[in-house]
């Protein structure tokens, strides 16, 4: 437990400070740039995450297993990683250039979807290799490496405060903070003797086919998240998605942390075996003493924090920020089962669970967009969330059978073995 809280803390302490920065990026260009610049970045950025989940097909995720079950092969296994990466996220550009010729995109939008794009395409690059510290076991330089980087592109961020420069100068400042926090950790990897090294097609093959499923998920998931803002974008001008995507911002950073919080958990998840149920109960009552005080001060001070932040002209995204903030604990626990189901091999089940809410989605985003508004669209989101979190209870209910925990050490039980098996 001990040993699982300091990983936590390092992982979601790093990533929390990296999107803290990343929310001041948000406040920087709805203050320096407008409502209209933050719809238009806004909406850059859910494409770019799209098709950046695309481009990993759950490699990031499944590479943990694999590496934990292999430890002997690392130096293939990220070989093999960086290489498929690599491949999908070339056709994941080619898509995003396609859309642009199609779509007609201006000059001005045209340039920050590509810095946009740079950065999220690097992130995942950055990813890999946080993957592999995770697998190792070696997760304590992922906070400060993360916290380094917040702090240059906050120093950046203030300098393009300071001489009021363009928005392409500040995405380039995300750029090339994206850029040092590879080689950083790369230069980690290389201290812990983690080498490329040759890879076959049959190796390449054999990854893709592991993360497929939770690739599948994964996509699923992401498409959940960033669908909001593309439907709202469909409906609305760029103003009013600049102020949904105010009151947004601070959900899609629960994501992000949320799903951090679930990898951290899954090894442990996986080596307990007999006992997760009450593992689960331990950080059910964790997340509730959490975030539910969180969540009441944030509804009661909604319109006040948004003022502080993002100034006056933003007040009318404080009712969503209140209605939106109710879905924070749902989403952490969502974040939490779908981990353990991932433990107990039961692809079928957050599947079907994902597929389903993706369907929910969009049903809801769209019809509450169109007759109900962005109050609408920001009670689908905690709609959504509950209906997700009771599949999943409902799920957890039957008696699943769970590998035992001497074969499970070090996440050596086949997490993500492609064989047919019933849960």
């Amino acid at each position: 437990m001990r040993k699982t809280l300091e990983n936590l803390t390092s992982v979601v302490g790093g990533e929390f400070v990296l999107r803290t920065a990343t929310f001041v990026a948000a406040v920087l260009i709805a203050r320096l740039y407008g409502a209209a610049t933050l719809g238009t970045y806004t909406t850059a950025l859910a494409f770019a995450t799209l098709l950046a989940t695309v481009g990993d097909n759950g490699l990031n995720f499944s590479s943990i297993a694999e590496v934990s079950r292999r430890p002997h092969e690392t130096d293939s296994i990220i070989s093999s990683l960086y290489v498929v990466k690599t491949l999908l996220l070339a056709i994941a550009a080619a898509i995003a250039l396609f859309v642009a010729w199609a779509w007609h995109i201006k000059p001005t939008a045209f340039v920050v979807g590509a810095l946009v794009m740079g950065k999220i395409f690097l992130n995942s690059y950055g990813q890999a290799n946080f993957s592999m510290l995770k697998a190792l076991d070696r997760m304590r330089p992922i906070g400060m490496l993360q916290f380094f980087h917040s702090c240059a592109l906050l120093g950046g961020m203030a300098m393009v405060y300071r001489f009021r420069w363009g928005i392409g100068i500040l995405l380039a400042v995300f750029l090339g903070g994206q850029i040092a926090e590879i080689l950083a950790s790369s230069a980690v990897l290389w201290r812990l003797r983690v080498r490329l090294t040759h890879t076959s097609f049959l190796d390449c093959f054999h990854l893709i086919k592991l993360s497929t499923p939770v690739g599948a998920s994964s996509l699923l998931a992401n498409f959940i998240l960033r669908l909001d803002v593309l439907v709202v974008s469909l409906f609305y001008s760029p103003l009013l998605v600049g102020h949904f995507a105010a009151a947004n911002n601070g959900v899609v950073a629960m994501y992000a942390v949320a799903g951090l919080f679930g990898s951290v958990l899954l090894p442990e998840m996986a080596k307990i075996g007999p006992n997760l149920a009450e593992f689960m109960r331990k950080w059910l009552r964790i997340v509730c003493a959490v975030c539910v005080p969180m969540v009441i001060v944030v509804v009661l001070c909604a319109t006040r924090l948004v003022v502080l932040v993002y100034g006056r002209s933003f007040a009318e995204a404080g009712p969503l920020v209140a209605v939106m903030a109710i879905a924070v604990p749902l989403i952490v626990l969502n974040a939490m089962y779908y981990s353990r189901a991932v433990a107990l091999q039961m692809r079928g089940t957050y599947l079907s669970i994902f597929f389903g809410t993706a369907l929910l989605a969009v049903a809801l985003d769209i019809t509450f967009a169109r007759y109900l508004g962005l109050m609408g669209v920001a009670a689908a989101i905690v709609i959504r969330e509950a209906t997700m979190l009771t599949a999943f209870l409902v799920s957890a209910r039957g008696n699943f059978a769970v590998p035992a925990a001497g074969a499970a050490s070090s996440l050596s039980l086949q997490v993500f073995d492609s064989s047919p098996r019933r849960p």
